[in-house]
């Protein structure tokens, strides 16, 4: 009795068929294939085959030795050298097909990482001419000290949250001041002997003096731009008998789109004894939220704020510039996703000054949201040689105040740098 052949002797039958057994490892591709693309087009890649088996038509050919080349001027099917080749054929439109699908696949979901799968680390930037960055450093371990020092440039960037105003978010118009914020805030400021600090969210200019006057030794300015009750301006603090202040201006105050809150530059002079240090300082507030739409505002952002140092520098290569402020993003996302690919992907000439901070949760800069670093220092090339031994850190001052419901919550992002030669 003959015993009717099922699909798996047909396979098995067509696989004594296929020559060497170096393409072994292709057979299981083969067969999982073949029935699929039997009647497709790409099909002609095997111009040695017949026929295609398939589940309702098994092969009945007998077996053939193998290791005998089919005799001169056969037809049929090919010898081991044709199987050889089309088997090889087979594997690179599998290999194809596969790309492909791979492909499609990534930029299908290239709008978020894969739920499935972690998305891997962020490589550090490479390090270019700016690449020396700053040490890490903790100078509040568990208590509110100075931090300053006579000789070395003391800056940070703070933001003040909609500053003087009553906390937790009352924000209504006429809105109340509250005195023992800025009490509180002038407390801190006398303490921390800080050389400059770039502020944000002052919405009551008149609050913020008040404020000042609480502070001996310090001075500081806001741009008279305003665009309506609880405007968020950014302005300076610094000391009077280390810093000069030469002139200052508004950048790109037509530009809302980019600039909700326009850049503040302070061009100024910070001095120790005989010895000074200019620096043109730029303050900025960049669009809040984590939206689509506020991602793209920062991207904006980040482009003229690049074309403009880049026309500062080539105007005058030895002029020292800053950034500081609240950039709203963190800098360690990959290049894909941060909202700052212009400064991330130049780093010969443009250097985040922070950036050892990044990843880290002990030095968020918004601690009370999820402990993001969003608060940044960013330098030209001209002044990265000055910061290359310096020291930053984050100043929780949450750990050893009352702050949160009374200050602000952002903590300030601090540099220190001998910056004289």
């Amino acid at each position: 009795m003959t015993r009717r052949r099922t699909r798996t002797d047909a396979m098995s039958l067509e696989g004594t068929r296929t020559g060497s057994t170096a393409f072994a490892f292709l057979r299981p591709v083969r067969y999982s294939f073949r029935f699929k693309i039997a009647n497709h087009p790409l099909a002609v890649l095997d111009p040695g085959r017949k026929r295609t088996v398939t589940p309702s038509r098994p092969a009945t050919t007998t077996r053939r030795r193998i290791s005998s080349p089919p005799a001169s001027g056969r037809t049929g099917r090919p010898g081991w050298r044709g199987a050889a080749l089309s088997a090889a054929r087979r594997g690179v439109l599998f290999l194809l097909l596969l790309a492909t699908t791979v492909v499609v696949g990534e930029l299908a979901g290239c709008s978020a990482p894969s739920p499935l799968k972690p998305a891997p680390p962020t490589p550090a930037p490479p390090a270019g001419d700016c690449g020396a960055f700053p040490s890490v450093f903790t100078p509040l371990a568990g208590a509110l000290v100075p931090v300053g020092t006579d000789t070395t440039l003391d800056l940070a960037t703070w933001n003040l949250e909609f500053f003087p105003l009553q906390l937790p978010g009352d924000y209504r118009c006429p809105h109340p001041v509250d005195v023992t914020r800025e009490q509180l805030t002038a407390d801190l400021i006398n303490v921390l002997g800080l050389d400059i600090i770039a502020v944000e969210e002052i919405s009551d200019p008149d609050g913020f003096q008040e404020m000042l006057s609480l502070c001996p030794g310090y001075a500081g300015i806001v741009p008279p731009q305003d665009r309506g009750c609880n405007y968020q301006r950014p302005g300076i603090i610094y000391r009077t008998d280390q810093v000069t202040v030469h002139s200052t201006r508004v950048l790109f105050p037509d530009n809302e789109y980019a600039f909700p809150r326009s850049p503040f530059q302070v061009d100024l002079t910070f001095t120790v004894g005989r010895r000074s240090y200019d620096l043109h300082l730029i303050v900025i507030h960049l669009k809040a939220s984590s939206s689509a739409s506020s991602f793209h505002r920062r991207r904006a952002a980040s482009a003229a704020l690049k074309s403009y140092l880049d026309d500062q520098a080539a105007a005058d290569s030895t002029a020292n510039y800053m950034i500081a402020g609240d950039w709203n993003d963190q800098i360690d996302d990959s290049i894909t996703f941060t909202a700052f690919p212009d400064f991330i992907t130049d780093p010969t000439n443009y250097e985040f000054l922070d950036m050892p901070l990044a990843g880290l949760p002990d030095f968020a800069s918004l601690p009370f949201w999820g402990g993001s670093l969003v608060d940044h220092l960013l330098v030209n090339r001209a002044a990265c040689p000055d910061f290359s031994d310096a020291r930053v850190t984050t100043l929780r001052l949450d750990r050893v105040t009352r702050y949160y419901r009374d200050v602000s919550d952002h903590v300030p992002v601090m540099v220190q740098a001998v910056v004289f030669e």
